[in-house]
């Protein structure tokens, strides 16, 4: 069996109000990744093999316009020297020995101006092992964010030596996700069994 966690979590500090604080994006994501932390550490001493976070809990959201959620973004990767808070929590995820789900809003490409709401999930090995993009942007999201890919078959991710499966989804996309990662949990065990 595995022991999960989720947490209803609220930013300690939104984005709105960075002017007012004189914080930068970065200050205001690290201080609300210290509080999550908090509950990381929580949830590890009680043993939980993984703990998931809601969208926009780094950030705040509602972004009036993508210069205003550009600092936000981050390139999704571990390496700290290209992303900061994700290595933040990679670096817990290997020290407590949990795998960490949360969400953040991701950089695309190179010379794009496009960015993704993404929710992503770290092991404890220091990886990246799964990740899902938004397909469905609610309200004003669709002015600033780029909807993700119908398939998305990084969006599953196994725990206990692929005992057990789970796949991401973000807020509105269930009401239009009647089985969410069906299709990619088949080509996880379609990739396994090919080992």
């Amino acid at each position: 069996f595995y022991r999960a966690a989720v947490v209803d979590f609220e930013p300690v500090v939104y984005h709105f109000e960075a002017p007012a604080r004189n914080m930068t994006a970065l200050e205001v994501m690290m201080s609300n990744a210290q509080e999550m932390k908090r509950w990381v550490v929580e949830a590890s001493e009680a043993g939980s093999d993984i703990i998931v976070f809601p969208e926009y809990g780094l950030s705040g959201p509602d972004f009036g316009s993508k210069s205003e959620l550009e600092p936000y973004a981050e390139a999704l990767t571990c390496d700290g020297s290209v992303s900061a808070v994700l290595s933040f929590f990679c670096t817990i995820a290997s020290e407590l020995r949990i795998h960490i789900v949360l969400h953040l809003i991701e950089r695309g490409p190179p010379g794009s101006w496009s960015f993704f709401s993404a929710q992503v999930a770290v092991s404890p090995e220091r990886a990246l092992v799964g990740k899902y993009r938004k397909k469905q942007l609610y309200g004003s999201e669709s002015a600033v964010l780029t909807r993700g890919a119908h398939e998305q078959p990084e969006s599953t991710f196994s725990l206990g030596g692929g005992r057990f499966q789970f796949s991401m989804l973000i807020c509105f996309d269930m009401m239009f996700n009647k089985r969410p990662g069906e299709r990619e949990q088949q080509q996880l065990q379609q990739q396994q069994q090919q080992q």
